[in-house]
């Protein structure tokens, strides 16, 4: 079902109103916008980054981690022959989600470990061609794309590799993209309830969709056994990065610049433009979004000014419009970077 407003064509994500959902709150249909964050601690905030990094002229990719002033640099994965890369903090800062690879074409895989790089854990038991993998909203699975040919597919993981489970198959035609991501739980209120699990796919273009994802007893499910053809358009374009903030209350990518828009909610239904050119674009250029700060007021992520690449915070207005300059974060090269949740276990 299509709107129409102020111009823009949006549609409403109604596959979350499915009858094992509860009915939405009042809360949650006057969602509130975000408060301005308290003044950034830098020592208090840990930036993941990936780095390449050349010892006799071998190059290899690995993780670093620092605080947001740039200090504090520590190696997280020693050298040791593969690329290690795209970091992402668990929602509660106990553990690092990252891809690894010898540097052969379609071979990663997906590993966890602790924030000091100790205490490894492969999570899925076989290479292929996998995109960049996300927590779930709880932290209890991993959602990561399956790219390779033949058998694309939606992959979901335990952290611990148990329980892995092929989801949303390609059929034909259909080519798996590199982007899975997961909006905020909209709803705690509703016993294993995950968010939106949004993906990206191709058919004669590029477009980002979603399903409502639920985990009950471990288990993985979608509403009504939905495959990928029932699934809802998101955003009609291709694009580098589409990530939630927080507070589910705005979502930012990346295709060329990053862009930012607020969501509005019909009850817990969250509402998105499919506009390719709609959205805040407070940063044009070379800059690619891979996360929100906690305060929903921030982004983080990488871009090249006169050719050098860096980490950069990306300050977001309450009200969006105009332009807003990046912060450059430490001195390294870095790309990719996360930011860890607001309360840190150590």
């Amino acid at each position: 079902m299509k709107h129409q407003q102020g111009g823009r064509v949006i549609i409403g994500l109604i596959a979350l109103a499915v009858a094992n959902l509860a009915a939405p709150t009042a809360s949650l249909a006057q969602k509130a916008k975000p408060q301005p964050p308290p003044p950034i601690t830098p020592t208090a905030d840990r930036i993941l980054y990936d780095l390449q990094v050349t010892v006799k002229k071998v190059v290899e990719t690995d993780i670093f981690r620092m605080y947001s002033n740039g200090t504090g640099k520590t190696q997280l994965t020693p050298r040791n022959g593969y690329h290690e890369f795209c970091a992402q903090w668990s929602p509660d800062g106990s553990r690092v989600l990252f891809l690894r690879t010898p540097g052969a074409a379609n071979a990663e895989t997906v590993w966890t470990m602790s924030p000091t790089g100790s205490d490894l854990i492969c999570a899925t038991a076989q290479t292929a061609d996998y995109g960049v993998p996300s927590w779930s909203p709880d932290g209890s699975h991993i959602a990561v794309a399956d790219r390779t040919v033949g058998s694309q597919a939606m992959v979901l993981t335990k952290p611990d590799g148990t329980g892995m489970a092929r989801v949303l198959q390609c059929g034909s035609g259909v080519t798996m993209g590199d982007l899975a991501t997961w909006s905020p739980d909209l709803d705690p209120s509703v016993a294993g309830y995950q968010g939106l699990l949004s993906f990206q796919i191709y058919t004669d273009h590029y477009q980002v969709r979603g399903l409502p994802v639920d985990i009950v007893g471990g288990q993985v499910g979608f509403p009504d056994g939905a495959t990928i053809e029932d699934s809802i358009l998101v955003l009609d374009r291709g694009v580098i990065k589409l990530v939630w903030s927080p507070d589910g209350s705005r979502i930012a990518w990346s295709a060329n610049s990053i862009r930012v828009v607020d969501i509005e909610y019909i009850g817990c239904t969250p509402v998105l433009p499919i506009d390719p050119d709609a959205g805040w674009s407070g940063y044009s250029g070379a800059y690619d979004v891979s996360g929100w700060a906690p305060d929903s007021f921030s982004l983080v992520g990488h871009g090249a000014l006169t050719e050098v690449w860096g980490v950069y915070r990306f300050p977001v207005p309450e009200v969006l419009g105009g332009q807003v300059t990046p912060i450059r974060l430490g001195s390294d090269a870095g790309r990719r970077p996360s930011l860890s949740p607001p309360v840190f276990p150590f």
